[in-house]
Order: structure tokens, then sequence, then C-alpha cells
């Protein structure tokens, strides 16, 4: 199975503005590299990443970056994952 990655202009624009320590960057683009493979759950496994879904009724998951940073997705029944914004929370 092939995962897609999926991303705008928006998702670029805050990646640039959230100001990742080094440690985040190499870290999201790490998942990054895996997720094509082996899915956005089984990467962040692989790579020791927590990764929780919002409470309530979204469908946005979370994947923890650092202590403040998150990466924020969504993940489609045709194996996509949207990546919609990294930031605080």
């Amino acid at each position: 199975m092939t995962w897609t990655i999926i991303s705008g202009r928006k998702y670029e624009k805050l990646r640039s503005k959230a100001g990742l320590l080094s440690s985040e960057e190499q870290k999201l683009d790490e998942w990054l590299a895996l997720v094509p493979t082996k899915g956005p759950f089984a990467a962040a496994k692989e790579l020791h990443i927590d990764c929780t879904k919002l409470k309530g009724v979204s469908d946005e998951w979370h994947l923890y970056l650092g202590s403040y940073q998150r990466l924020f997705f969504t993940v489609t029944e045709f194996e996509q994952v949207e990546l919609l914004g990294v930031g605080h929370t």
C-alpha cells in the first residue's frame, strides 16, 4: 500500500513560520519520508513519536514534534495524509 501526502500553501506557510528547532525539523522530515511506505501511524511508531487524535468529532491528528510543536493532519479512506499545519497547541 502506498500513502499519498497532500499539502498546500497554507501548510507550507505555517511550517516556514513555525520556528521549529532542528530536532523537530528532523523528526518531521523523517516521518514524512516514511509515510508513503509505512503510513502515518506506523511511521510515528517506528520513530517513537507520539501521535494522537484530537478529542471530539474532529478527524484531526496531532504528531508531537517537541514540547510544544505539533503537526496537524487528517487521514482519508484512500490512504491519503493531508497536512494541515505546524504550530503550537
